[in-house]
């Protein structure tokens, strides 16, 4: 069995997150007092109908179905239920949200004891399913970036596993004065993997040394392609401005997110009775089990803006550095020697 807290894909999970607590936004407006009867009928009609279409093994079918119903009163069993949809349609992330969502219902005081049974030996098999990836980057990279699926991952979970749905991922890790790695790769039920990441240093072209011309005539050394064009040290200029403007990119995007959240939070604040509505037992399950999820979605949202802002300083340091301590070798278009002879000797004249 594995041990608990292992982390998985942050910014998937933010968005995951958000999702959820945005459902359950709205969720919480429609039912802010008790569903009337026909909507308790609609609900259970809907129960119903997902349970043939379980039976019938139409998962997708049956998940849309209980979400309907979760949409008019939120269940630990509605909840348990769609969970099982989600696993055997292979989103086990989902799955382990639902079942998270269920178990949270049932502590909040939601009376659910035939589910209640059933839920920690399910969730104990969907710990065991889920498959995890380490990546692992050189230790002396700079600025290193992390991307699985197209979703940027937090820098502190490099080296650390990372659940993931089973199937195909495509993993790209990069770092600052070196070439990109590019993996895909196919992960299996309870499989644990570890990748390392081969980021090897880009390496400047040589700068040829000036030739001495003739006894009477100057010579100048033609500029070659990498001085008349883009060469190396340009190469590496742009992709450290590019990861400088994806880390501002990122910052303010989370940044402003988490502006939304505060918002968010604030109405949810807003319509509570009082302070003390979400003590134990809380007044309205469902606002208060929002409010904490908003809560901690906008404190994600700000670790992700922090982080945003570290990789763009990164970046900005390493373009500083570079632009430094690499002259473009246009400065060396100049250098040459002349000698002119005399009676008696020669004169030699240069300028480097």
């Amino acid at each position: 069995m594995r041990p608990p807290g292992w982390t998985r894909v942050a910014c998937a999970r933010a968005g995951r997150s958000r999702r959820i607590a945005i459902a359950a936004f709205f969720y919480a407006i429609a039912s802010h007092a008790d569903p009337s009867a026909p909507d308790i009928a609609s609900a259970r009609r809907l129960f119903s109908e997902a349970t043939e279409l379980r039976r019938a093994g139409q998962w997708s079918d049956a998940a849309a179905k209980l979400h309907e119903a979760i949409a008019i009163k939120e269940t630990p069993g509605l909840r348990f239920h769609l969970a099982h949809c989600e696993e055997q349609m292979g989103r086990l992330l989902e799955a382990r949200d639902d079942y998270d969502r269920a178990d949270a219902l049932i502590r909040n005081g939601a009376a659910a004891p035939d589910v209640a049974a059933l839920l920690e030996p399910a969730r104990v098999a969907l710990r065991e399913r889920i498959p995890t990836l380490v990546v692992r980057a050189p230790a002396d990279a700079r600025a290193v970036g992390l991307t699985i699926d197209g979703e940027m991952i937090a820098t502190e979970q490099l080296g650390t596993p990372i659940q993931l749905d089973p199937g195909d991922h495509t993993i790209i890790v990069t770092a600052a004065s070196r070439d990109p790695f590019r993996l895909e790769l196919t992960l299996a039920e309870g499989e644990d993997r570890v990748v390392q990441a081969d980021l090897p240093e880009r390496v400047a072209a040589p700068v040829p040394a000036p030739t001495v011309a003739s006894a009477t005539t100057r010579h100048d050394t033609p500029q070659s392609a990498e001085k008349q064009g883009f060469g190396a040290r340009e190469a590496i200029l742009v992709g450290e401005g590019v990861v400088t403007a994806a880390g501002i990119g990122l910052g303010v995007a989370f940044l402003l997110q988490a502006n939304s959240e505060s918002d968010h939070v604030a109405a949810l604040q807003r319509q509570l009775p009082g302070k003390s509505s979400c003590s134990n037992p809380p007044s309205d399950v469902a606002a208060c089990g929002e409010l904490r999820q908003a809560v901690i979605d906008r404190s994600d949202d700000r670790v992700f803006a922090i982080t945003g802002f570290v990789i763009a300083g990164v970046g900005a340091a390493s373009l500083v550095t570079t632009w430094l301590a690499w002259p473009s070798a246009r400065a060396k278009d100049s250098a040459h020697v002349e000698i002119i002879p005399l009676l008696g000797g020669a004169v030699v004249r240069g300028a480097f």
